[in-house]
């Protein structure tokens, strides 16, 4: 890898706008057809919203950290990069679920929260409908499901309210926002698009079989991207956020703040409304630029809390909670060290960002003391991020407001001339998940190489 900075122009056969998993992954498979390739990355690190920090030989997951069954294209690179992955909750106990005043403790598979145990049969029935409708989307082109332009006209929470029992849409709605943004923003439509390409909602929620988020990498997930990068050489080029993309006859132009370059062909690799913000000439089309204007990206506040010791274990419990305010798992590796992560609330974190830190952290470390105990207040130290704020990422997950899958949704894959797009939020299987964002890439770097050819 190197510093951007530098005022000659590079030039390669295809610019990669973007060193994140898609963008890296399009790279190398471009690159291991004999095709020359140059990742612009805007930050002083690859992996975009992948990011593993090393504290005391203890991996601190900031960023994306999942993967599980039917995962293959992401496990597969994996294993490629020497990185293993192995089950979570391997130690077992019981998890914990806040409902009000309530403190549930279950003893689900793997350490897992239990919605079946919790709620009943009739939460298993009512997603079982939730996952009729995603069935009926087709993953290449949902906007032309038959009734997309129905569930699309609707927020998630909208519907929720209207079709399900209020325990129900309150279990449903935490898993969902969750994985996506608040349900009060985001299109039902995206919901179901979501479930329909991730194993559905009762995989989701673990009501049959293992959940697709249940296994993590050994080390860290940002293995997989450093290495990616490394076996890319000095093709990846740091600090050089991207600012225009010039196509013209025969080529494309990508000028940025640290560097400047030249190729056939550009895949643009970012979010789609970080990809809305560059300046193209010629401009988008309109589809394309209503798309990234109401696809927004929704960030949340992650901490990672460090003890001295995996304290809850010898409680029977596995580190898994769910409450209000957040979800909690262990993320602690084989070390003497004890590690939370802790996920905020979507609504919760722009809250607590307003606060003074110690204001914040303290407010999480009593949630995780009426789940855990009294240990839980007096960590070893505490890491966090909020996504939102990040400069190149601006948050965690992207989501469709109503009425964009059926109106726009045919723009968000498709090549506009010189210019290919890729992502999570591109994927046909896994959408906004690494696995996802793999599949992206590899797709991408498929369709362009047919046009070098």
């Amino acid at each position: 890898m190197t510093a951007g900075g530098g005022n000659s122009m590079i030039e390669a056969d295809v610019i990669v706008v973007g060193g994140g998993f898609a963008g890296l992954v399009a790279a190398s498979e471009i690159a291991k057809r004999g095709r020359t390739v140059a990742v612009l990355e805007a930050r002083g690190r690859v992996g975009g919203r992948i990011w593993t920090e090393m504290r005391e030989g203890q991996p601190i997951e900031l960023g994306g950290v999942w993967t599980g069954p039917g995962q293959d294209r992401l496990k597969t690179l994996a294993t490629e990069l020497g990185v293993a992955f192995v089950e979570h909750g391997k130690h077992g106990g019981d998890s914990v679920y806040i409902r009000g005043e309530e403190r549930i403790v279950s003893t689900p598979d793997s350490g897992r929260r239990d919605y079946r145990k919790i709620f009943g049969q009739g939460l298993v029935d009512a997603v079982a409908r939730l996952d009729q409708m995603a069935m009926t989307i087709p993953p290449e082109a949902p906007w032309t499901a038959p009734r997309a332009a129905e569930w699309d006209g609707q927020t998630t929470r909208t519907w929720m309210q209207a079709n399900m029992p209020a325990d129900y849409a309150e279990a449903v709605g935490h898993v969902i926002e969750g994985y996506l943004i608040p349900q009060s923003e985001m299109s039902f439509f995206h919901a179901l698009v979501y479930a329909r390409m991730n194993g559905g909602f009762a995989g989701l929620m673990g009501f049959d079989g293992k959940p697709h988020d249940n296994e993590v990498f050994v080390g860290g997930t940002q293995q997989i991207a450093d290495r990616m990068a490394a076996r890319l050489k000095g093709a990846v080029h740091l600090n050089a956020p991207v600012r225009r993309i010039a196509v013209d006859g025969t080529g494309v132009t990508v000028t940025g703040d640290g560097a400047s370059a030249r190729g056939s062909f550009c895949v643009v690799a970012l979010p789609p409304v970080l990809a809305g913000r560059l300046v193209y000439a010629p401009a988008m089309p309109p589809l394309r630029d209503y798309l990234t204007a109401r696809f927004p990206i929704r960030g949340r506040m992650r901490m990672t809390v460090v003890y001295s010791r995996p304290f809850w274990r010898a409680k029977g419990l596995s580190g898994s909670a769910t409450t209000k305010m957040f979800m909690a798992w262990d993320s602690s590796m084989d070390g003497p060290l004890g590690a939370l992560v802790v996920q905020l609330d979507t609504a919760l974190s722009r809250t607590l960002y307003l606060q003074e830190k110690a204001v914040r952290q303290k407010a999480v470390l009593a949630e995780l003391a009426r789940c855990f105990g009294p240990e839980a207040e007096t960590p070893e130290f505490i890491r966090e991020v909020y996504w939102a704020a990040e400069e190149y990422s601006r948050g965690c997950v992207s989501a469709c407001l109503p009425g964009v899958w059926s109106s726009y949704g045919s723009a968000l894959r498709e090549p506009v001339g010189r210019i290919h797009f890729a992502g999570a939020e591109c994927a046909t299987t896994f959408l906004s998940n690494m696995e996802g964002a793999v599949q992206s890439g590899q797709d991408v770097a498929t369709a362009v190489l047919a046009r070098l050819n």
